[in-house]
């Protein structure tokens, strides 16, 4: 062993009937890629501020707000990686550079990709809909 760890996961059927989406999880189990990828900006201006402001690193502030990162690029959308594809239901989330816009807000890309046999668009709209608020409280 190189010294890496590693971590076991132990695969846990989902049970449906508990969120009554039971048709929608039979449904996309027959489906290659059965998930769902939203990306959308975001204005981060304010937690940009506040994290200058206290001398708190952007990087570790949106860390918190989010998942993972790709700061280095302005993106549209991320695909990410899957393991065993249509078996993996681990919601993913990634942040990319901020820009300016005309306006001179700074604007992120979030991209959130889910199995779409446990969420909808809807249920995307609602984190973007939290997320938004949250950075809106800096």
């Amino acid at each position: 062993m190189n010294g890496s760890k590693t971590m076991d996961y132990k695969e846990t059927m989902l049970n449906g009937s508990d969120w009554g989406r039971d048709e929608l999880i039979s449904k996309y189990a027959e489906y290659d890629f059965p998930y769902i990828n939203i990306g959308a900006e975001v204005d981060v201006t304010g937690l940009h501020a506040f994290a200058k402001e206290n001398g708190i690193s952007f990087y570790c502030a949106m860390i918190y707000c989010a998942i993972s990162a790709v700061p280095w690029i302005h993106f549209t959308h991320v695909v990410r990686t899957i393991k065993k594809s249509g078996k993996d239901s681990v919601p993913r989330i990634t942040w990319g550079r901020y820009d300016a816009d005309a306006a001179g807000r700074l604007m992120m890309p979030v991209s959130v990709q889910v199995h779409h046999a446990l969420m909808d668009g809807y249920h995307v709209g609602m984190f973007y809909k939290n997320l938004e608020k949250e950075l809106g409280r800096f």
